[in-house]
């Protein structure tokens, strides 16, 4: 198991963020997951909410590892960045404000009497075709530490996110941007 300070490492290191070139790509074969192949503008965020986080639990459930559960609490973490990076035009682990994820998650609460706790974020956006969720997680499961994020045995929690706009000026009203924060947490 890691420890926080090894946690706060991980994410300052394994999760070095690009924009993940988001090109057009193939679908992700995303039958079991409705909304997965639909673009951003077609469909409700909910529904895309509810495809990222299908088709992440099919990458776990496929390499035998416990699917995540939706938590309220990393959810609110979640939609705070998000909306932070569309309004303010940043692309970054880093709040405008200066805070790190785990500031954000411990200011939702989830962090509340636990005495160990892991974490991790994934952010992307796209626009047109590689804003559907398939394509999205497809992107996400390429790089290394988001990869590490999704299918890390000991997260157990999710707060998942989408939201319309992007943090990129000219594309600012289109698209979608998601954060996705991860969580376990011991009394």
């Amino acid at each position: 198991m890691r420890s926080r300070s090894t946690t706060t490492k991980l994410i300052a290191t394994a999760l070095a963020t690009s924009a993940l070139a988001l090109g057009a790509t193939a679908p992700v074969a995303a039958a079991a997951c409705p909304g997965a192949n639909v673009v951003a503008e077609d469909a409700s965020t909910p529904q895309m909410e509810s495809a990222t986080l299908c088709l992440m639990n099919k990458q776990r459930t496929k390499r035998g590892l416990d699917p995540l559960r939706p938590q309220k609490q990393l959810r609110k973490a979640s939609l705070v960045h998000t909306l932070d990076m569309i309004t303010e035009l940043l692309f970054s682990h880093d709040g405008s404000n200066g805070t790190d994820v785990t500031e954000r998650i411990r200011k939702a609460g989830y962090l509340k009497g636990t005495s160990r706790w892991w974490v991790g974020e994934n952010i992307a956006y796209g626009y047109g075709e590689t804003s559907k969720p398939a394509e999205i997680v497809k992107m996400l499961m390429k790089s290394p530490g988001h990869r590490h994020n999704i299918l890390d045995e000991t997260f157990e929690d999710v707060g998942v996110t989408v939201e319309y706009g992007t943090p990129e000026k000219q594309y600012r009203n289109e698209g979608a941007t998601y954060t996705t924060d991860f969580g376990a947490r011991r009394k």
